[in-house]
């Protein structure tokens, strides 16, 4: 009886022991729950192979390094105990290698993928000089979703095309407030391309931690002009030396017999003197010899380098312009309306051919003259008081057709004029009078001495 009391109490204290021993355990199981633990645990499980390969069914990373889809950047993580560490997201990588095996005609590869803090700092340097970021285009280190893995930079032959098909394969590009059609994210970070929206894995996916980084943040750099104003506001003060005889002077005043003397005037190079303008120059000369300028000269427009090698631009048809450097102008000067008006109501006639100054001589001999004899006998003679009576007209005339046979009622008939034309003359000599009046300086002439066909 005794002995089974004392093997009792040994039972209990046990269990309370072990109690004790393994309550921490069990409450702290419950309070991180299970994803925790399967995430704390060694990536040994289907479950565990699944996330590494981010919803793939073979690993993605040596996929898109087997087929050459990776350029650049870094893509394919470590492995750092049960985390992933300076790589991105596995299930990115899985969308990536199936959007790019689809678009391969495209020839896609990624050039950027995951970045440190320092990767970011230089990469915002190429963009804009500043270290902590740009206004656009480069967030500032530790605001990027590149230092989260969630983000890769890619290049193609078909940007465009693959941006609008991105989201067939839960991809997103051009994304709000950072339109590149070369940055890809999950889509469900598509709200931007900081850390606001990159707050955790892709679904299917684990998360990039990233690893040790010594950036340190640094001041944007200063331009000449800043550097300048700050040595003009706080000069350095120059070092004194001291002479034998106890006075103090600027030490930059002392000649240094070890430094290197200048060279006298004869030893000093000697600038190659330009050519002249209008040679056309084809030596070239030590840059900055000649000063870049174009100019005319024998009717030919030329541009002359800092090497003072002339290059014909063109050659002048009208020759060179007396008043610029440059070709003359062909066109002629624009007429006035007055003068628009004028050439209409009144057309000149232009020559045609050109005039030669030969001298055309025609030598008529006497064998070349014919004479034409009339066969009836004149009767027309001097009357008796002195007056002279015209002869009867011809009835038939020597080589005229019958057609254009002599007619005196038909010859000198005035011609008669519609009425529109009358108007259109009244018109035209109205309009010709309100011409002269516009005209600067001109007034019509008085009546007696108007001629309504010259002005």
């Amino acid at each position: 009886m005794h002995a089974a009391r004392n093997a009792f109490a040994a039972a209990t204290f046990a269990m309370l022991l072990g109690i004790l021993l393994f309550a921490p355990a069990i409450l702290g199981a419950e309070e991180k729950g299970l994803e925790d633990i399967v995430n704390e645990s060694p990536l040994t499980t289907d479950r565990d192979r699944a996330l590494l390969n981010g919803g793939c069914e073979e690993d993605p990373y040596a996929a898109l390094q087997r087929e050459g889809f990776i350029g650049g950047g870094k893509v394919v993580p470590r492995r750092a105990g049960n985390t992933l560490t300076d790589g991105i997201d596995p299930a990115l990588a899985c969308r990536l290698l199936q959007f790019f095996r689809a678009a391969k005609a495209c020839n896609p590869k990624i050039t950027s993928a995951f970045r440190s803090k320092s990767d970011q700092a230089r990469a915002c340097i190429g963009v804009c000089g500043n270290p902590n970021g740009c206004s656009r285009g480069c967030a500032a280190p530790g605001r990027s979703c590149h230092q989260q893995g969630l983000a890769v930079d890619i290049e193609s032959r078909c940007a465009e095309k693959m941006s609008a098909e991105a989201r067939r394969f839960n991809l997103i590009s051009r994304i709000p407030g950072y339109p590149n059609p070369n940055h890809y994210q999950c889509i469900e970070h598509g709200r931007s391309a900081g850390v606001s929206s990159c707050t955790g894995p892709c679904m299917g996916g684990l998360a990039i931690t990233p690893g040790p980084d010594d950036f340190q943040p640094s001041g944007p750099p200063s331009s000449g002009l800043a550097r300048a104003v700050r040595d003009f506001l706080n000069p350095q003060q120059e070092q004194m030396c001291s002479l034998p005889g106890g006075g103090q002077v600027p030490c930059s005043s002392i000649a240094n017999p070890g430094a290197q003397q200048p060279l006298s005037q004869s030893q000093q190079p000697q600038l190659q003197q330009p050519p002249d303008l209008g040679t056309q120059n084809t030596v070239p000369y030590a840059p900055g010899t000649c000063p870049p300028q174009f100019y005319c000269a024998n009717s030919t427009y030329y541009y002359r380098a800092s090497t003072c090698v002339d290059q014909v631009r063109e050659k002048c048809s009208a020759g060179c312009s007396s008043t610029s450097n440059t070709c003359a102008s062909t066109t002629m000067s624009p007429l006035s309306a007055i003068d628009q008006i004028g050439l209409i109501a009144e057309p000149t006639s232009t020559p045609v051919g050109v005039v030669s100054d030969l001298l055309f001589e025609l030598a008529i001999s006497g064998d070349d003259v014919a004479t034409l004899q009339d066969t009836t006998a004149p009767s027309g003679a001097l009357s008796t008081d002195g007056s002279y009576g015209a002869p009867p007209s011809v009835s038939q005339q020597t080589f005229v057709s019958g057609d254009l046979r002599y007619s005196q009622a038909e010859q000198y008939q005035p011609q008669r004029l519609t009425t529109l034309q009358r108007t259109l003359a009244t018109m035209r000599d109205t309009l010709l009078r309100v011409l002269a009046y516009l005209r600067p300086f001109g007034r019509p002439t008085i009546e007696s001495e108007y001629d309504e066909w010259v002005e």
